[in-house]
């Protein structure tokens, strides 16, 4: 019941969130799954394979849609640079995965907790300004 009531509540958030806040939920979503994903490769217990391949698979995903938002005829620069870094990213979860290498997913934590903190601060602006 309880994992029930916090998928509820997560749609009510993600359907009452600004678009900022939204792009937060979705960075933090990867790196949630790349984390766990990393713990199921370090732990070299069988059974964890495909959970760390469902992970990949989600924080794959969840890039891929970061990506499909991309308005690059707005963002310029900026829009066309994080087109190839979601690409980085994407190639790397792909290398990590076939190899089961977790030092590549770690590669990827400092980036995306760096974009996290920024669009943090983009969010408590929206919120403060709405």
């Amino acid at each position: 019941m309880a994992k029930r009531v916090s998928n509820a509540y997560q749609k009510v958030q993600a359907k009452t969130a600004n678009p900022a806040q939204r792009v937060l939920m979705v960075y933090k979503g990867i790196a949630k799954n790349i984390r766990m994903a990393i713990s199921y490769i370090k732990s070299q217990e069988p059974q964890n394979i495909a959970l760390a391949n469902d992970a990949i698979t989600l924080a794959a995903d969840l890039i891929s849609e970061l990506k499909l938002a991309l308005d690059k005829e707005r963002g310029g620069d900026v829009a066309v640079n994080l087109e190839a870094l979601y690409d980085f990213w994407t190639d790397l979860l792909f290398e990590a995965n076939n190899k089961k290498d977790a030092s590549k997913l770690e590669e990827l934590i400092p980036m995306i907790d760096d974009l996290t903190e920024g669009w943090e601060k983009v969010a408590k602006e929206v919120k403060g300004n709405g």
